[in-house]
């Protein structure tokens, strides 16, 4: 590591003081033993000359953007930086100047990290109001000295959501012939306020980080996910100094990265992806990922109207997480919305694994085969776990009840009908269309009625409410 060369150089009684200072500062940075044994000798973060920046106060992420383009994100605290030193993150670039391929970044060095050829800043602009209809931006253009190209960083941000966007164009200025380049984005990872973590790698999406386990038990995730529609064509998650080196130094680009993560033992870890570009002489390329910071291991959701600590926060993740249900493109989940009958079809068939089955279908006239729901309605009914109107209609689009839930999960367990000891709700008598069921979900733990002794059974389900029923229904032991 650069940084490290000039104290090994120092003469041998100023060397060694200098280390154990850093050494002691590097201990108090620290949230781990763990992480402390396998960072000797990493160098306390550089106090940084204050810079033109755009902060995005945000919860759980609040975010700064540098002039430089390096990102600051903290994570539900102002004071748990996710990146060592606050700042050790950017985009960085191989570009050849005059027949020799330099290594350029945002500064000439990220905390601990290698010597570069700094950008040069042109501006740092923010805009939104943080809703998914209208997110935080902050759009940072760089510029690479020597070169016609223009670095543009996009940076967006949904208050709520556990992570942020990243768009990364690379634009040529008056280029007369196109110009190969390989991009990266790189991090010294301080996931959970931990200088170590165990390296996670998702196949299904390409995402890249680690992973930190804190003291009261909860793991918190932190990972670089390549658009879907750009996918990086390499990733990296090793120690700190190995990700640093395999991008280079003013010396010339390191080896690049090398699809390998460390993954079964604790160490100082660093992560990045690697995207290897042709720019156009007059025009511009474009790659991205989706920054993660959540206790849930892939990017499940991340709802942006899902806080932490709401009651229903661990129910929707897991059935997100689990393929079972899913947002809207504006990123929110909407849990306080009427669940509706297509809906509850198509979570309660992903909750039971069961295949797609449309034989003899369609078996409902307002549910033709062009229908979103129409795969999960005739499957469900091919499973005798729902049934619909005399006029021969499913109706999809209504609300379903909670007395209809009940009935349509107990069917899809195949639980025994219980009423013993009822009835546990004063409007839920023998006598009711819903009551075997309503009363074996009710011995099954998986609802519960209001302060007034009622069930409310014709009320509609909120798609909160409906993911906390399905989910205490999926985990239910077995009697």
């Amino acid at each position: 590591m650069q940084a490290k060369w000039h104290i090994e150089k120092m003469p041998s009684l100023l060397a060694i003081g200098f280390a154990v200072l850093a050494a002691a500062l590097l201990l108090l940075g620290t949230s781990s033993s763990a992480a402390k044994a396998n960072a000797p000798g990493k160098p306390a973060p550089a106090k940084q000359a204050p810079m033109v920046a755009q902060v995005v106060h945000g919860f759980p992420l609040t975010t700064t953007v540098e002039d430089s383009t390096q990102l600051n994100i903290t994570y539900r605290s102002d004071t748990e930086n996710q990146f060592y030193g606050g700042d050790a993150d950017g985009p960085f670039l191989w570009v050849k100047v005059a027949g020799t391929v330099k290594v350029f970044g945002p500064v000439t060095s990220v905390p601990a990290g290698n010597t570069v050829n700094p950008y040069t800043p042109v501006s740092n602009i923010k805009s939104g109001a943080g809703t998914p209809s209208n997110p935080y931006l902050v759009t940072t253009v760089v510029s690479v000295p020597g070169t016609p190209l223009l670095l543009t960083q996009r940076i967006t941000y949904v208050n709520g959501a556990e992570f942020i966007g990243a768009s990364f164009r690379l634009q040529q200025i008056g280029g007369s012939v196109p110009m190969t380049a390989t991009l990266f984005h790189a991090a010294d990872l301080y996931t959970a306020g931990s200088d170590a973590g165990y390296g996670y790698y998702d196949s299904t999406t390409g995402g890249v980080g680690d992973y930190f386990t804190r003291t009261n038990g909860i793991v918190l995730y932190q990972q670089f996910v390549p658009n879907s529609n750009t996918p990086a064509n390499a990733h990296m998650e090793s120690y700190y100094n190995t990700i640093w080196d395999a991008i280079g130094d003013t010396s010339g680009p390191g080896p690049g990265l090398a699809n390998t993560i460390i993954s079964n033992t604790l160490h100082d870890s660093g992560a990045a992806l690697q995207w290897n570009l042709t720019v156009p002489a007059t025009g511009s390329v474009a790659v991205g990922d989706t920054d993660l910071f959540s206790p849930h291991a892939s990017l499940c959701g991340s709802f942006s109207d899902v806080p932490y600590g709401s009651y229903y926060y661990d129910y929707v993740y897991y059935l997100a997480c689990h393929g079972i249900v899913s947002g809207y493109a504006d990123t929110t989940f909407r849990p306080d919305n009427p669940a509706t009958r297509g809906q509850f079809s198509k979570m309660i068939v992903l909750a039971q694994g069961w295949a797609i089955n449309t034989s003899g279908g369609p078996h409902f006239t307002d549910v033709p085969t062009s229908n979103p729901f129409y795969r999960y309605i005739e499957t469900a009914y091919h499973h005798n776990v729902i049934s619909g109107y005399a006029d021969g209609t499913f109706r999809w689009g209504n609300n379903v009840t909670r007395g209809q839930t009940t009935k349509i999960i107990v069917l899809a367990k195949g639980w025994a009908i219980d009423t013993s000891g009822g009835p546990h709700f004063s409007d839920v008598p023998p006598s009711n269309t819903f009551y075997t069921y309503v009363e074996t979900s009710y011995h099954h733990n998986i609802i519960s009625g209001y302060a007034d002794g009622t069930f409310r059974w014709g009320n509609n389900v909120t798609r909160a409410q409906l993911s906390k029923v399905l989910y205490l229904a999926i985990t239910a032991p077995l009697r």
